[in-house]
């Protein structure tokens, strides 16, 4: 694409035309960038960025909120953060960079950007790893059990409504519902120093918390589940030193299962919830450091691979939840107290209409610490009256466990 125009990618929001009274100012940005809708898709790269001003009634606001919105197909969570450290320089630099008022400009030509993931590492899969899908796609019920493969029944462990909701097109697109909390660098401070005595990190935390959160949020509406699976996403850059620093797709996730005690009191977590934390923090850690029987390696042998999302997006979900940190954002703080900072960072996925129910998002600054965390859905997608409210009450548990703790 020789030129782009920034009218396409680049919109000017009145704070008053997408803040709800009882929205806080983060959802609110988020909720329109989510439900905004990039036409022409064929003929524009799928991103958008979003500029607000922030409500300071009675002085004058130098804070703005910089949301940027890109399609999964182009790039990863991480690379979102790329984005804002890029700008932020950019900002920073305006008075050494040549500019002027033209709306289009030309971006850089391909041969500047990373190739894809499978094209720029090897990832490999052993013919262990690549039996187990095969079979358990391809095989009948009594074969998979001769080779001892899983029957896919999912029936254990909670994966929301029974059916998804109807399958969306041009005129009904997927909408998001989602809900943010936060968390202080005080509460998380306190957490983070146990983790440690307990081998833990904070994602592994999160996910048992979660488990815990929805096994209390379903008790109060009479349904009873303690088992759940969640999907975490990797990063592999780590893996791959030229894509340390560069936007792409460089992810793959694991699965794993949690088995939450009935009846545990608030921020008192049992010796085997401790150690399903620490199992999990263990996986996380070892899957992210090799590109050895990567999830995502499975794609290139995929003969059908448009068949096999529509054949995703009408199945049921076969875990619990998602979970994506994508970490805390570091800058060095600027020296001249006029200089631009950012304060605050939060990442956000759209609803998922082939995976989980839900996604937890997760993401912070170095700076500030605040943890940011952003439930998203697709509303029909939790099998559950009033959906609002029961994320409300996921979420809140969540942050009254972190405080507890």
């Amino acid at each position: 694409m020789p030129q782009m125009s920034i009218v396409d990618h680049l919109k000017i929001l009145d704070a008053e035309s997408i803040f709800a009274a009882r929205d806080d100012e983060t959802a609110a940005l988020l909720r329109h960038a989510h439900n905004d809708r990039i036409p022409n898709l064929t003929t524009r790269p799928p991103w958008r960025a979003y500029v607000c001003p922030l409500r300071r009634p009675q002085e004058r606001s130098t804070e703005i909120l910089v949301g940027f919105s890109y399609s999964h197909a182009i790039a990863d969570g991480k690379s979102g953060l790329l984005f804002h450290q890029s700008l932020r320089h950019a900002l920073q630099e305006t008075h050494n960079l040549p500019y002027d008022d033209e709306p289009a400009f030309s971006p850089p030509s391909v041969s500047e950007l990373l190739p894809p993931l499978e094209k720029l590492a090897s990832l490999n899969i052993s013919w262990a790893f690549l039996l187990g899908p095969l079979i358990g796609e391809y095989c009948p019920p009594t074969l998979k059990r001769i080779f001892g493969v899983s029957s896919g029944s999912h029936e254990d462990y909670w994966r929301g409504a029974r059916a998804r909701p109807p399958m969306p097109d041009r005129s009904r697109p997927i909408e998001t519902a989602l809900v943010h909390r936060q968390v202080t660098r005080a509460n998380i401070n306190k957490v983070l120093s146990l983790c440690r005595t307990r081998e833990v990190k904070l994602t592994g935390l999160l996910i048992v918390l979660t488990s815990r959160a929805l096994a209390y949020a379903l008790q109060a509406r009479n349904e009873r589940s303690t088992l759940f699976k969640a999907e975490t996403a990797l990063d592999l850059r780590k893996c791959i030193p030229e894509a340390r620093a560069s936007m792409g797709n460089m992810a793959s996730a694991v699965e794993d299962t949690i088995l939450v005690d009935e009846g545990g009191r608030i921020g008192k977590l049992s010796d085997r919830e401790w150690e399903t934390a620490k199992n999990i923090t263990l996986h996380l850690q070892q899957a992210s450091s090799t590109l050895l029987d990567q999830p995502v390696g499975l794609l290139r042998y995929l003969s059908d691979f448009k068949g096999w999302t529509l054949k995703k997006a009408a199945q049921q979900p076969n875990c619990s939840f998602s979970v994506s940190n994508v970490g805390a954002f570091e800058h060095s703080e600027p020296q001249d107290s006029a200089a631009v900072k950012i304060t605050d960072m939060i990442f956000s996925q759209s609803a998922d209409g082939t995976g989980a129910p839900f996604n937890l998002n997760l993401a912070s600054t170095k700076s500030d610490g605040t943890l940011n965390m952003v439930v998203t859905w697709w509303p029909g997608m939790l099998g559950v009256e009033n959906e609002g409210r029961f994320m409300d009450d996921v979420c809140d548990r969540i942050v009254e466990e972190l405080k507890a703790i």
